[in-house]
C-alpha cells in the first residue's frame, strides 16, 4: 500500500530581491508564481494525510502577491497544516503586516530567515545580515506565538562563519538550522553549476570539526537537530551509508510551474497543471523512484527532509 503524501514543500515563486552566489533562481528569465486553482486542487486531494504539513518558499515567498490568498486557502480547506515559511527576511513591511493579518493562525507557523553569519552573509547574499536579523527580532517580540528561526547555508564562502552564527543565533535565543548548500538542478541551480559546491578536504575537516561541537551542545538542547548535524558530518566524512530516504514515500516538492516532485534530484514525477495529485503520485515515475530507493537507499544527499528519528 502507498502512503499518504504528510509533507508538501510548495516554492510559490521564482522572483526573488537578492543574488545569491549558490542559487540562481534570481536569474531565470520567465518569472513564475503557483497558480491558486493548482493549490486548490492539490489541498483537496484524497492521496494527502489528515495531518499534512506545507511549507512555502521560493523565491522570496514575500514578493508572491496572493500570498495572503494563498494562506487563506491553505488555512481554510486545511486549518493548522502552515508550518513553515522560508525567506530572507528583507521584505520587512510585507513579513509584519502579513503576520499580523493571520490572528489566530500562527501559533502553528515557523518563519525560517536566512542569515549565513556574522561576516560573511554579505559577500554570501549580497545584503546585510543585520537587515534580517534585526527584523527577526522585531518579529519576535512583536508575535511571541511565532517560531522565528535562523537558516544558515555552508558553503565554501562562509564555512568558517559557522561557529560565530551558532554562538550568535544561541546568544540571541534563535534556533540556528545548518545545511550544507546544495546543487539542485531541478530547484536553485538550473542554469549554472560552480566551485561553490565543492569543499576541499581541508574545508571538510574545518566543517566537520565545528559541526562536531555543535553536535555535543545540540544533544541536550534538541535532538532532531542533533540528529541531522551527525548525518551531515557523516556526509562530510564519506561514512553515510545509502538508506531508505523517506522523501520518495511521503513528500512532494511542488514548483511554480507545477511540476511535481518526490525527490529534488530525480525527475518530475508530473505537473499539476495537467493532472490529478492522486494520478501523479501513483504513476509510474513515482514509482520507479520508490522502488529505486527502497531496493538501493540512497545518499546522494543530505537536507532536512528525507530523514527521520524512528
Amino acid at each position: 500500500m502507498i502512503n499518504k503524501i504528510k509533507y508538501i514543500n510548495i516554492s510559490i515563486t521564482n522572483r526573488c530581491n537578492l543574488s545569491c552566489e549558490y542559487c540562481d533562481i534570481w536569474q531565470e528569465k520567465h518569472k513564475k508564481d503557483i497558480r491558486l486553482d493548482n493549490v486548490r486542487k492539490m489541498l483537496e486531494s484524497s492521496i494527502l494525510d489528515d495531518n499534512t504539513d506545507i511549507a512555502l518558499t521560493g523565491g522570496e515567498p514575500f514578493l508572491y502577491k496572493n500570498l495572503a490568498l494563498l494562506t487563506e486557502l491553505i488555512l481554510k480547506t486545511r486549518p493548522g497544516s502552515l508550518k513553515a515559511i522560508t525567506t530572507n527576511g528583507t521584505l520587512g513591511e510585507a513579513m509584519l503586516d502579513f503576520l499580523a493579518g493571520l490572528k489566530k493562525h500562527r501559533k502553528h507557523l515557523s518563519l525560517c530567515i536566512s542569515f549565513d553569519g556574522v561576516t560573511k552573509h554579505y559577500k554570501q547574499r549580497g545584503n546585510s545580515p543585520f537587515v534580517a536579523l534585526n527584523k527577526a527580532v522585531s518579529i519576535k517580540d512583536e508575535f511571541s506565538d511565532i517560531k522565528v528561526k535562523l537558516k544558515f547555508t555552508v558553503t565554501p564562502i562562509n564555512y568558517k562563519d559557522i561557529i560565530p552564527a551558532y554562538n550568535f543565533a544561541k546568544l540571541n535565543n534563535f534556533r540556528l538550522k545548518i545545511k550544507l548548500v546544495e546543487n539542485a538542478k531541478n530547484y536553485t541551480n538550473a542554469i549554472f553549476n560552480n566551485s561553490i559546491f565543492k569543499f576541499s578536504k581541508e574545508m571538510r575537516n574545518s566543517i566537520i570539526n565545528d559541526l562536531s561541537l555543535i553536535y555535543v551542545d545540540l544533544l541536550e538542547l534538541d535532538r532532531k537537530d542533533a540528529y541531522f548535524i551527525k548525518k551531515t558530518i557523516e556526509f562530510l566524512s564519506g561514512k553515510k551509508k545509502p538508506e531508505a530516504c523517506s522523501a520518495p514515500f511521503n513528500r512532494i516538492f511542488v514548483m511554480p510551474n507545477g511540476k511535481i516532485y518526490s525527490c529534488i534530484y530525480s525527475d518530475h514525477i508530473g505537473n499539476i497543471n495537467d493532472k490529478c495529485l492522486e494520478d501523479i503520485w501513483h504513476s509510474k515515475k513515482a514509482e520507479l523512484i520508490r522502488n529505486k530507493v527502497e531496493k538501493y537507499g540512497c545518499n546522494r544527499c543530505v537536507s532536512y527532509h528525507g530523514f527521520s528519528l524512528d
